[in-house]
């Protein structure tokens, strides 16, 4: 065994979208599996200083190192904030010489050798999945034997090529967390990734180098065992985090006569990022809240099916309109997710976006600013068109959706077209909330409009940025006064 011990390190995000940090499932599938294999993996995260909790700094994280002595540490990378990161790895890595570091996660897997390129402190990458290659670099195997891995020979950046993808994911064992904190994440919830790889050709997103297009999902067996297990624990909040929970109409059926079969009852579940809206029709959405899914959130896009063709989506506005009005009749609680800026997207077609956030009892409509990522068909198309606003090597590292500030511009919109779209897109969705408290509050008469009001202010919300765990505290006080 070439390394022993090692050091799983998540980085910390100071950005608004990370203040409540959960748990992170990939490195918890990588401890999983180097612990099957013998090998120690202790786990360092340091998302927790971003909400105020009792959290680690650069200087804990080298203590750490001192303390533990590891053979080997691992850091998991996003591509928000990797020139921050970069600095606590060569920090680290000054300070540690004789340490082998690694990196793996989005960021390696969207941007390849030009991060060991960028970062000479990171002495080999992984890309892609790494639940087999990380063991096998860990057990000695020679790095040119390893697909998936990125290393220096004669000073340059070599890859192997991808790895063969795990086919049959039942065979893999589901984490256990047994080196997390578990006492220190929010809401005693439980992330589960329920599949792997998304077969779709948006032109958007980085899928294909970042997790691959072959979709590839755990049984509803297995699953099921997985909830089984940690409710035995005494947990009841679950929340499938990826993207196509639904993508397989059968197997959540499956599921949910598997949760009802081994009688794992009082269950919360929760969908945050974005299925497909054509994955889903309201007999599915009845059976899933049947044994406890009590939230959604759909990956809408756009409420034009001009703009929907050109991104490739492959779903049409109709089918996104009938899902949102079958998931609200039913009584789920409804996120939306909106993209504003897309190639060819004109004002009356962000309007289209607008209506269709407000035509609904939704809980929440988020606009997000358009990003090309490198090794899209986007960042393709900006380039060739030359219509960057901002260098990509400049907006990559903010990452920010949210931010007014454009990274292209486009014949139909320009830079002011696009601040005064995202500006609305603030407003409008600042107005859904509000419709929400108001929903909330509609017993209390004039007072819980009052009430509603004063949360929807600039104050309150300046407030909530500020001490996000003010959010939590006010979902339980509101959960117990209605009996929820």
């Amino acid at each position: 065994m070439k390394y022993k011990k090692c050091l799983l390190v998540r980085l910390p995000y100071k950005h608004w979208m990370h203040v409540v940090p959960s748990i992170p499932v990939g490195l918890g599938y990588i401890a999983e599996a180097l612990s099957r294999e013998g090998i120690e993996a202790e786990v360092f995260d340091m998302a927790f200083m971003d909400q105020g909790l009792k959290g680690y700094d650069t200087p804990d994280l080298l203590k750490k190192i001192k303390d533990d002595r590891p053979d080997l540490i691992g850091f998991s990378l996003m591509t928000l904030r990797h020139k921050a990161h970069y600095a606590v790895i060569t920090k680290v890595k000054e300070k540690f010489p004789e340490i082998t570091i690694v990196a793996g996660g989005p960021h390696l897997s969207t941007m390849r050798g030009q991060v060991l390129e960028e970062c000479e402190s990171i002495d080999y990458g992984f890309v892609l999945e790494a639940d087999l290659s990380f063991p096998l670099f860990c057990k000695g195997e020679r790095a040119e034997n390893i697909k998936g891995l990125l290393y220096r020979s004669n000073g340059e950046v070599v890859y192997n090529g991808d790895p063969d993808f795990i086919k049959d994911l039942d065979t893999v064992p589901f984490p256990r967390y047994a080196k997390f904190e578990m006492n220190k994440y929010p809401e005693q919830t439980v992330y589960l990734a329920t599949s792997r790889g998304c077969p779709h050709q948006c032109i958007y997103c980085p899928v294909k180098v970042s997790i691959g297009r072959q979709f590839r999902f755990y049984g509803a067996e297995r699953l099921a065992e997985e909830i089984g297990y940690w409710y035995g624990r005494g947990f009841r909040n679950f929340v499938m985090w990826d993207d196509n929970f639904t993508y397989i109409k059968k197997r959540v059926m499956d599921f949910c006569a598997e949760i009802e079969k081994r009688n794992l009852h009082g269950c919360n579940f929760t969908i945050p990022n974005g299925i497909r809206a054509d994955r889903i029709d309201r007999a599915t959405l009845q059976r899933m809240k049947q044994i406890g899914f009590s939230h959604v959130s759909i990956g809408v896009e756009s409420g034009s099916n001009k703009v929907l063709q050109t991104l490739k989506k492959g779903e049409t506005a109709e089918q996104i309109d009938q899902a949102i009005k079958d998931a609200t009749e039913l009584g789920y609680a409804v996120y939306l997710y909106f993209i504003l800026g897309s190639p060819g997207e004109t004002i009356a077609d962000a309007q289209k976006s607008f209506d269709l956030a407000l035509k609904y009892p939704v809980d929440e409509a988020r606009f997000y600013k358009l990003i090309p990522f490198p090794n899209t068909e986007l960042f393709d198309w900006v380039r060739e068109h030359n219509l960057f606003i901002r260098l990509p090597d400049e907006y990559l590292n903010d990452a920010d959706h949210f931010s007014e500030e454009p990274c292209f511009t486009t014949p139909e919109l320009g830079y002011q077209d696009r601040v005064n779209l995202y500006r609305k897109g603030l407003r409008v969705a600042r107005q859904v909330r509000l419709k929400r408290r108001m929903r909330q509050f509609k017993n209390m008469g004039l007072v819980g409009t009052w009430f509603a009001r004063l949360l929807e202010s600039d104050f309150f919300i300046g407030l909530f940025d500020r001490f996000p765990k003010l959010r939590v505290v006010l979902a339980k006080s509101y959960a117990l006064v209605a009996g929820k």
